[in-house]
């Protein structure tokens, strides 16, 4: 898991329910939380690493794209299309992280 995080969700139940096994997956990939098991997936820490690490990803992202001589070469309209497009699908999957523990938590109540 520590270069494929994604990978937890092949594993047995007891290694999903591993808080070191999961940290170590959510460092590699932060969608890793997804196959964790459920105690893991609403624990709060577990949800604060993975917010943490998706916002500095985000931010390291925006900055190599802004930062690239190829950022200044493009067309801008052309790039900008391209941006949006991503940045619209790591919201989404944060927002859908984020949807699928408030509605555990609901239900857990």
């Amino acid at each position: 898991v520590n270069n494929n995080g994604l990978s937890l969700e092949f594993a047995s139940d007891e290694i999903r329910d591993d808080q070191d096994v999961v940290e170590a997956a959510i460092k590699s990939n932060c969608m890793a939380l997804e196959h964790a098991s459920y105690r893991l997936r609403n624990d709060h820490q577990m949800l604060i690493m993975v917010n943490e690490l998706s916002e500095a990803s985000f931010e390291y992202l925006v900055r190599q794209i802004t930062d690239d001589s190829l950022f200044q070469q493009c067309d801008d309209s052309e790039l900008l299309d391209d941006f949006l497009e991503l940045v619209s699908t790591l919201l989404q999957e944060k927002t859908a992280l984020l949807q699928d523990w408030l509605r555990n938590e609901c239900m857990a109540r």
